[in-house]
């Protein structure tokens, strides 16, 4: 999935502002390495820092250069791909609901709980409590959106809410098979024989 919404983004480059690499029938500027952001905000300052910097700008480049080459061949119009970016764009909404859930209950857990964060505004505290609740808040979510819904599986009663906790790659995208059932536990390892 991190594939499809950094192609998504690579048809985007070319944006104004400081150009900071340019080549037959493209460029890169400072608007599209700030877009970055949009994707991973835990990039923060360390984006226009080298070696992020270097490294983010490079990535931009290959990504349009690969972006272009896909178009070229007309994958961009693909029926597979129609599929891909309604289920990234369904997968963006869904974690933008998360977070935003996720940010009620930390900044409540904040107010209630002022004293164990000292100095702390919420702003600073912000992050790590989303962290924290993101999960719960998906949870919760969830189940009372299933509630609500009155969700009936053919032929089973209904199953507890999976969790939509969205875990991210580097770039804070979803992977994937987020989705995906979990698997089995691994079994316990074989015991040793005594002699």
């Amino acid at each position: 999935m991190t594939v499809i919404i950094f192609l998504m983004l690579a048809g985007c480059t070319g944006g104004s502002g400081k150009s900071l690499a340019t080549w037959s029938g493209g460029k890169i500027t400072e608007q599209d390495l700030k877009a970055l952001l949009l994707i991973n905000p835990a990039l923060g300052d360390r984006l226009f820092q080298e070696p992020t910097r270097s490294l983010a700008i490079n990535d931009l480049i290959n990504r349009e250069l690969l972006f272009q080459e896909a178009k070229n061949r007309g994958l961009d119009r693909t029926v597979e791909l129609k599929k891909k970016r309604e289920w990234v764009s369904k997968s963006l909404a869904i974690q933008g609901l998360i977070e935003q859930e996720a940010d009620l209950k930390a900044h409540k857990y904040f107010e209630e709980n002022k004293e164990t964060f000292k100095d702390k505004s919420y702003d600073e505290a912000k992050e790590e409590l989303g962290m924290r609740f993101r999960r719960e808040a998906s949870q919760t979510l969830a189940e009372s959106l299933r509630a609500k819904a009155n969700v009936q599986l053919a032929g089973k009663e209904p199953e507890a809410a999976a969790t939509l906790a969205v875990p991210e790659d580097a770039y804070g995208t979803p992977p994937a098979d987020t989705y995906a059932t979990p698997p089995p536990a691994p079994a316990a390892p074989p015991s040793k024989k005594s002699r």
